[in-house]
């Protein structure tokens, strides 16, 4: 699931076309940045269908099943976790859970055992948390263009610290494993 503020976009108007003068609501300015997000992120013209996700999503599944009880993901020590922490930018904006990485890297060093401890079932299990998955996306109108168009404005993604942790854990495994 994704959120978008639109809440400091000025009046926007349709079609990149001057002379039609349509103004939008907060909503219709959401819905409006949310086409033009899926349409560039399309590489076709026809988007994946439902059917063909269910179909990637159940051999994946299949494919966690199988192999889960021959191979577990190696455990991440409490140093490594400690690493990734103390290497996280300051000053990048939180996702929507709120944690800033300057929490983050004020937590008592006791607190790294308990995260690792969580991270680390979640290897086990093969779970990434559904909330981490949540992401968002802030608009920011590109210097020198018309900031009334929608096709002036770039997007940034914001994902939960917690989530971009574990990202670099899975990445670190994918890395050693190949």
């Amino acid at each position: 699931m994704t959120f978008i503020d639109c809440t400091s976009i000025p009046e926007l108007f349709g079609d990149h076309n001057p002379v039609l003068f349509e103004t939008y609501s907060t909503e219709d300015k959401v819905d409006l940045f949310a086409d033009s997000l899926e349409s560039s992120f399309q590489e076709n013209p026809k988007p994946y269908d439902d059917d063909f996700i269910d179909h990637v999503e159940e051999r994946v599944d299949n494919f966690l099943h199988r192999n889960s009880r021959r191979h577990s993901a190696p455990l991440i020590p409490p140093q490594e976790m400690m690493d990734i922490i103390l290497k996280l930018p300051n000053r990048k904006a939180p996702g929507k859970d709120g944690i800033k990485n300057i929490a983050l890297k004020a937590l008592p060093l006791n607190a790294i055992p308990n995260i690792t401890k969580i991270f680390n079932r979640f290897l086990q299990l093969n779970y990434f948390p559904q909330e981490w998955k949540h992401t968002l996306i802030t608009v920011i109108p590109k210097s020198g263009k018309d900031s009334r168009f929608v096709e002036n404005y770039r997007s940034i993604s914001l994902i939960s610290s917690l989530g971009k942790i574990f990202e670099k854990i899975l990445l670190n495994h994918i890395l050693k494993h190949c």
